[in-house]
């Protein structure tokens, strides 16, 4: 993901505080610079999971929802 201010530029400063919640998941957040992060989100079950992100202690108002879904071969 990457953050943008409100005019839709990219920030570059890494001086922000970061969180990600994912429900029901193993997340691994990645800082990667320039106010950039990678998300890691693994499981091993079917089910949705709610993915919650914050930026200086207040949630952002989208939430994203995935659905997992195994198949065996």
């Amino acid at each position: 993901m990457r953050i943008k201010d409100v005019q839709g530029n990219n920030l570059v400063s890494d001086s922000l505080s970061v969180a990600m919640v994912v429900t029901t998941s193993v997340t691994t957040l990645v800082d990667v610079g320039d106010c950039a992060y990678t998300v890691e989100i693994t499981n091993t079950k079917d089910e949705s999971a709610t993915i919650t992100v914050s930026i200086a202690e207040k949630d952002l108002l989208h939430k994203s929802v995935i659905t997992f879904c195994f198949f065996q071969n």
